[in-house]
């Protein structure tokens, strides 16, 4: 598949999780990690915000470090700059 037909999702489902995964991150679902399910280090899926979603939010010894997005590969760096300073 040529990068411009890869979506967010298949980003974040074929790429980003086996990442994480290979780096030693657990993914799982923000419904799963709130039930207290919370290993060393999580990488919890679609976070809630107060404006939308995060992807990922990396979590260790249960608090955040870091927000992780997924998007299509054909996304220009100006405009993810853009769009990142909405979450701030």
């Amino acid at each position: 598949m040529s990068p411009a037909g890869i979506t967010e999702r298949t980003t974040g489902r074929d790429l980003i999780d086996k990442a994480l995964t290979e780096a030693g991150w657990r993914v799982v679902s923000d419904a799963r990690w709130l039930t207290g399910d919370h290993t060393t280090a999580d990488a919890v899926e679609e976070v809630p915000t107060d404006s939308d979603q995060a992807d990922y939010l990396l979590h260790l010894d249960g608090q955040p470090v870091v927000d992780v997005e997924a998007k299509n590969l054909s996304a220009a760096p100006r405009n993810l700059m853009k769009w990142a300073k909405s979450y701030t």
